[in-house]
């Protein structure tokens, strides 16, 4: 069995964990390797639809080729992690995988590959895992417990952003289930997340959707955010 064969001159690195501290050691990194950081072009799994990775990715320049910069965001879960860092291997160019996680067969294929995992622990994570808890209650209609967990995390020092922030994504992500638009979604994430996206009309969760974003640009202007939060959960 062939040996694999490690990166001697690294031109891959993967990024994981808080999103912007993210974004900066990325920028960081492309300076340091001597690239103009306005050549950076970004790629999300929505670009992976109806294109392979290899033709939106190049392997290697043409022969008048400028060197490229590519971010790849959450697409780990979604290639052949093996064969594209086997064959992306001498490639020209400076590519980062961007990921929110990655699970431990995928950590294991890139350090065997030789290849940096630099990773950021997500601040809300750090705080309270209880937090995400937030999301399930609301998924299932379940107003009391929605309404008391939030009093618990506020008393616990947790902010109204932070909460306010997982209410979004809990929103966003069940719209993406009902129009069928889960690509860029963890398959765990998709399949709990069908059964309390049922409980929803398309119509009730584009108001919710629109009121989160109402009362976080009014924050402190007519109430505080934390009131408006209470008044969203028990409306």
């Amino acid at each position: 069995m062939k040996k694999e064969k490690p990166y001697n001159s690294i031109m891959i690195y993967f990024f994981v964990g808080e999103r912007k501290k993210r974004k900066k050691a990325i920028e960081k990194k492309i300076i340091e390797n001597n690239f103009p950081l306005e050549k950076k072009e970004f790629f999300s799994p929505e670009d992976f639809k109806e294109k392979d990775f290899y033709d939106l990715i190049r392997l290697n320049n043409g022969l008048f080729d400028e060197k490229r910069i590519y971010i790849i965001e959450n697409m780990a879960q979604k290639i052949p992690l093996r064969q594209i860092l086997s064959d992306y291997q001498t490639s020209d160019h400076l590519i980062f995988f961007s990921e929110e996680k990655l699970l431990k067969k995928e950590e294991l294929l890139i350090k065997k590959a030789g290849i940096p995992i630099i990773s950021f622990s997500n601040s809300l994570q750090r705080k309270d895992t209880e937090i995400f808890q937030l999301a399930d209650y609301l998924g299932q209609r379940k107003k009391k417990e929605l309404w008391l967990l939030w009093r618990k995390l506020t008393e616990k020092g947790i902010s109204a952003e932070e909460i306010h922030g997982v209410l979004f994504w809990a929103i966003k992500n069940l719209i993406l289930i009902k129009h069928r638009d889960t690509a860029s979604l963890n398959p765990y994430l998709v399949k709990k997340n069908k059964n309390y996206a049922k409980n929803f009309t398309q119509k009730e969760l584009e108001e919710k959707l629109f009121k989160l974003i109402k009362i976080y640009h009014e924050r402190n202007s007519f109430s505080s955010l934390s009131v408006e939060i209470e008044k969203f959960i028990l409306s």
